[in-house]
């Protein structure tokens, strides 16, 4: 190579070093980076980054999970991170890599979404934010982002760095441990919408459960005993299957569109006001009955 080009090649490179740091000025405020680095006690930038994905319709409860076991640290906090929209379009493990050189995300307010939780009832979930809190002797920094299709995010995930791997492992088992054992679905009569960008970010319609009286349900004679036979009467057997590691019945599917026969009360009505004590964990209603393949 001429001497002179090799010359001009390493001025070039050194002026656009210059300009990119002149560009890329720190931004007021605590870094991410700095934060993690803190709180876990060990350079961030050199801890695995775990994903954990969400189903659309489980995101809320992922929220109370994850409210819960912060909880349980009395120092635990709750952050959001800055800079913009690009945020959106990069991980956590892009975000702190990049904070290396551009420190461009810093600490700032969360973001929250309200969600349907039951008939009329909100929760304030967390959209985009960052927990910071020990678990099991050791820190964690868990990212909670909801679905943001726009962005090209089609379902939302959590982003898990920890200090050792065991305290992430332990976390993690709890969490699948709680997400499996509880949700706001239990006992609610629902609706599984489609969203505008396809099933994947659908949600969840919580409908009132009316007070019905069953000689109100019009049915032929003996098909109201049937489904009752079927979907309440396994319960008086809960305690036996369980004995024997059974699972009880986990729901009902409800063909047809709702209050089709109004004001006639149909089985779906029925349903939705024996809701609680069935011994499914929710009823699930369906707008079209499914077409038999050919």
């Amino acid at each position: 190579m001429d001497e002179k080009l090799g010359k001009f090649i390493d001025d070039f490179a050194a002026l656009v070093q210059l300009a990119q740091a002149g560009n890329h000025k720190a931004t007021a405020g605590t870094q991410l980076l700095d934060a993690l680095t803190e709180h876990l006690g060990l350079p961030a930038e050199k801890l695995a980054v775990v994903e954990e994905q969400i189903p659309p319709h489980r995101f809320v409860d992922a929220d109370i999970v994850l409210a819960e076991l912060t909880a349980t640290d009395p120092q635990g906090r709750l952050v959001g991170i800055g800079g913009g929209g690009q945020r959106h379009h990069a991980s956590l493990s892009d975000m702190v890599q990049q904070s290396q050189l551009f420190p461009q995300f810093p600490l700032a307010q969360p973001d929250f979404v309200n969600m349907a939780v039951g008939p009329g009832t909100l929760r304030q979930a967390v959209a985009f934010g960052l927990r910071l809190f020990s678990y099991d002797g050791g820190s964690l920094a868990v990212l909670q982002r909801a679905a943001d299709p726009r962005s090209g995010r089609q379902s939302a995930v959590l982003e898990l760095v920890a200090g050792t791997a065991e305290t992430g492992a332990a976390f993690l088992a709890e969490y699948r441990r709680r997400m499996d054992s509880q949700s706001v679905l239990q006992g609610q009569v629902i609706s599984l919408t489609m969203g505008e960008y396809g099933p994947s970010s659908g949600g969840v319609t919580f409908h009132h459960r009316p007070r019905l009286k069953e000689q109100e349900v019009v049915l032929p004679s003996g098909l109201l005993q049937k489904v009752a036979g079927h979907v309440v009467g396994i319960a008086g057997h809960r305690q036996s299957l369980r004995e024997h590691g059974q699972h009880l019945k986990r729901g009902v599917l409800l063909y047809g569109r709702l209050e089709r026969a109004r004001p006639t009360p149909s089985v779906t009505s029925w349903a939705r006001a024996r809701a609680p004590r069935l011994s499914c964990s929710r009823a699930v209603h369906s707008p079209e009955f499914p077409r038999r393949p050919g």
